[in-house]
């Protein structure tokens, strides 16, 4: 039987993956005024004010909606699509990789950003593999995440740099196919492409993306040596959140 050889994406001059973001993408249609719609998905409530704070500045982002789990996220975004959504990885027991890969699936699905306070390798990978468009971590300011808002808005992914040995020290604990996906995934390959690539079904690409986040969420990862469990979260946590002033609305001339 041969093997399947690992699709990594080719290394920058300083040796990090690159993340394109994929074949034939486009920008989204946002709304008719032009305004970034959002959803916050966060079990604390400090988070969650704190975010509406900043997004509430904005001129060009409005908070559409926010809520606590991952349940009443899939409800909203599929009666009310939005342009991004912004998932904490720990929702008070639920997983938000779980959640980024089910929102994903939507007939609508919007951008999604995983926000967490584990911005590492392993995260990011799984973030890939779950179908998200960006990484952030919390202790990012909130122009940052403003920023990376729009980047996702307009078609483009948000991922931490990742060095190519890091990366693969991690890849290394999946199996030759496992790794094949995930390296087109890094890429940016839509599923169809992956797919027929690798000659297996659609359902046979969903099952395999599903057994690698486990395998992500359940051995040690190269940097910190297992993906978090819960913690709860102080109002300390998030004080660089709110340290610099949003962009205000240009002037009309």
């Amino acid at each position: 039987m041969t093997s399947t050889a690992i699709a990594t994406p080719s290394p920058s001059m300083s040796d990090t993956l690159q993340y394109p973001s994929g074949v034939g993408a486009s920008d989204p249609t946002l709304s008719a005024s032009g305004l970034v719609r959002v959803l916050l998905v966060d079990d604390h409530p400090a988070v969650r004010l704190g975010i509406k704070r900043v997004l509430e500045a904005e001129y060009d982002i409005v908070l559409a909606a926010s809520t606590a789990t991952a349940r009443e996220a899939l409800t909203t975004a599929d009666a009310s699509p939005v342009d991004v959504a912004i998932v904490d990885f720990e929702l008070g027991g639920e997983n938000g990789l779980t959640l980024a890969r089910t929102l994903s699936k939507l007939p609508r699905p919007p951008r999604i950003l995983i926000y967490t306070a584990y911005a590492d390798v392993t995260m990011t990978l799984g973030a890939i593999v779950a179908g998200a468009d960006g990484l952030l971590s919390k202790g990012s300011f909130g122009d940052e995440l403003c920023h990376v808002i729009r980047t996702l808005a307009h078609g483009r992914r948000h991922f931490p740099a990742v060095t190519r040995p890091v990366a693969e020290g991690v890849l290394a604990r999946l199996d030759p196919r496992e790794q094949a996906i995930t390296g087109m995934l890094i890429h940016g390959l839509d599923p169809a492409t992956i797919s027929q690539t690798l000659n297996i079904t659609d359902a046979e690409l969903n099952a395999q993306r599903w057994n690698i986040l486990k395998a992500l969420t359940a051995q040690p990862s190269s940097d910190t040596g297992l993906l978090p469990s819960p913690r709860r979260h102080t109002l300390l946590d998030y004080d660089r959140l709110l340290r610099q002033p949003a962009r205000q609305a240009p002037r009309a001339s």
